[in-house]
């Protein structure tokens, strides 16, 4: 399914409840709930090779390192989220699944959540 970049604008700011959305596309492509679910198993199998290095290979490479490797299959539908975990600065997924939902992604556990109160969005990048 194909949304338009204000579309996901909308949906993710809405989700989210941040303005502070940033679209870098026109268009978003996106995959079915289960089809997201198995790729992002399939990716993060790859990325645990590398294991996590505090400062080197960290919350955000792993989320980096994921949406890269969802565009290279020409899926764009995932997006960065800046903000705060527990107190402490992070960075995770956010997906547009193609029913219209949208979900964040734990990229270090590959664990997809609706809103949490721990996690505390302030910035998003499409």
């Amino acid at each position: 399914m194909v949304i338009s970049a204000l579309r996901t604008w909308w949906r993710v700011a809405r989700a989210l409840r941040t303005p502070f959305v940033v679209s870098l596309d026109h268009w978003y492509y996106t995959m079915s709930m289960p089809d997201w679910r198995s790729q992002v198993a399939n990716y993060l199998a790859e990325l645990f090779m590398q294991p996590y290095l505090a400062e080197l290979f960290d919350c955000d490479d792993f989320a980096l390192c994921l949406k890269a490797a969802f565009s290279k299959s020409k899926v764009n539908g995932i997006g960065l989220v800046y903000g705060r975990y527990n107190r402490r600065w992070h960075w995770w997924n956010v997906v547009l699944d193609s029913g219209g939902l949208v979900l964040q992604l734990e990229p270090q556990t590959g664990v997809f959540f609706f809103r949490k109160r721990d996690y505390r969005p302030l910035l998003v990048v499409m």
